[in-house]
């Protein structure tokens, strides 16, 4: 049961990994940049 639990969770980060270079932070000096470095630490 864990093994499945698992093997979704890898399956859905790996499909939403390419989405993150859509995260764009507009009050940030570096707006392309930030957003995307604090997420992918989350």
């Amino acid at each position: 049961m864990l093994d499945k639990i698992l093997l979704w969770i890898t399956r859905i980060g790996v499909f939403l990994l390419p989405f993150g270079s859509f995260i764009v932070s507009g009050i940030m000096f570096f707006p392309l940049i930030t957003g995307k470095n604090f997420a992918c630490r989350i």
